[in-house]
């Protein structure tokens, strides 16, 4: 008994190219393709580019005679044999069939976005067309949608995470209540009676909740700011830091030194400000990066971003007019490094400071990492690609990055 393999592979062999049904009145062209006598004849029947110009085979674009078709007879008898023994026997499927010409569709019309069959293909307003088979066409878009299936998946996974967390707090929460309720409706002789524990116990709740509700409070601020800007994995660039800058190995941390680094001139370092850029710079999205910043006595850290052209070489001035929107950590103060520097009021200073840059809106906005505390928010309209952007002053003084 033929296996399935061979049963499937012998009824492609009898399918018609452009009906795809099993071959009726088969007949063979100049190439040796076979196709059903109506469907060629159908086919040929399609006015081409050139009237003078034979007609070109539908899978092979060989050239043939119109009148040179040649039955098959040996072909036939295949299929008759075939369609008698029922040897391709599988269940009816509902295909894809061209409404206009009744023809099942085979390819994909890039220019049009719509499904063509052979003689829709041949047709004069898709002849210029990028046609595919439907098979490739689909590829890309089924590789896109896998993508964004396993990014889904793993911001379900996360929220889960979160949930089950979150799920155990309340929890403890619930179970606290129950033991009040308990301890409320249960029918004491002597109110006096209630140990000294438990009201101790009682006394501590609010003290014991309110820390966690705050706790909880700026783990989902952080969470769903998170979730609006993509981590930016920066690393700093070696061909524009100032020679007094020096960059670990793998480039995320920087430390000043007094000692000139022996470091080629070139357009792109900073030859007088103590600074140094990202490797890569942004021309479009929401990005979010944490500078650590470690001050010695008397030392101080500008963070911000730059524009691509700001001034390398020169003094540099750091205000928006030059291209720079940035704030700096100076030892007991921050400022805003506006038009004209602003000295800010903070609770406490932060020594881990996230950047997030939201480029279409026009958005450079600083944040406590710790405690998520508001810092400054620069608000402009960029034009050109923009890089974060490092300064750093004072002996021992040192920064590194994470996202």
């Amino acid at each position: 008994m033929a296996s399935a393999t061979s049963v499937t592979s012998l009824e492609d062999e009898v399918n018609c190219p452009i009906c795809q049904g099993s071959l009726r009145e088969p007949v063979t062209i100049d190439c040796g393709h076979n196709f059903c006598r109506g469907c060629l004849t159908r086919y040929c029947e399609i006015p081409g580019p050139d009237p003078e110009e034979p007609p070109t085979c539908p899978l092979c674009k060989e050239p043939f005679r119109p009148g040179s078709f040649r039955p098959n007879w040996q072909l036939a008898s295949v299929v008759e044999n075939i369609e008698r023994l029922k040897l391709v026997s599988r269940p009816s499927t509902e295909e894809d069939v061209c409404q206009e010409h009744g023809e099942k569709v085979y390819f994909f019309c890039e220019d049009d976005e719509m499904q063509l069959c052979v003689v829709c293909r041949e047709a004069e307003e898709h002849r210029a067309h990028t046609v595919r088979f439907l098979e490739e066409a689909a590829r890309p878009y089924r590789e896109q949608i896998e993508k964004c299936l396993e990014c889904l998946r793993k911001e379900r996974e996360e929220i889960q995470e979160i949930q089950s967390r979150e799920n155990q707090r309340i929890q403890v929460l619930l179970n606290i209540r129950s033991t009040l309720i308990r301890c409320e409706t249960r029918k004491c002789r002597k109110p006096e009676g209630v140990s000294p524990e438990l009201g101790q116990r009682i006394r501590d709740f609010p003290h014991q909740v309110f820390p966690l509700q705050k706790e909880m409070k700026l783990f989902l601020e952080k969470f769903c700011f998170e979730l609006d800007y993509e981590p930016a994995h920066i690393s700093l660039d070696p061909k524009t830091s100032h020679p007094k800058l020096l960059l670990s190995e793998d480039h995320q941390r920087a430390r000043f030194s007094y000692k000139w680094q022996n470091s080629p001139d070139n357009p792109q370092r900073f030859d007088r400000a103590t600074c140094v850029l990202a490797h890569d710079g942004f021309t479009g999205g929401r990005h979010t990066w944490v500078v650590n910043v470690d001050l010695a006595h008397g030392g101080s850290c500008t963070i911000g971003v730059v524009s691509e052209d700001v001034q390398r070489k020169g003094e540099l001035r750091l205000r928006p007019e030059e291209g720079v929107w940035a704030m700096r950590l100076a030892w007991g103060f921050v400022s805003a490094l506006g038009s004209f520097p602003t000295r800010l009021t903070l609770k406490e200073q932060p020594r881990q400071v996230r950047v997030s840059l939201d480029y279409e809106v026009g958005w450079v906005t600083f944040l406590n990492a710790v405690t998520q505390e508001p810092i400054y928010t620069f608000t402009t309209s960029f034009t050109q690609k923009v890089f974060p952007f490092f300064g750093l002053w004072g002996r021992g003084s040192s920064f590194f990055l994470s996202s």
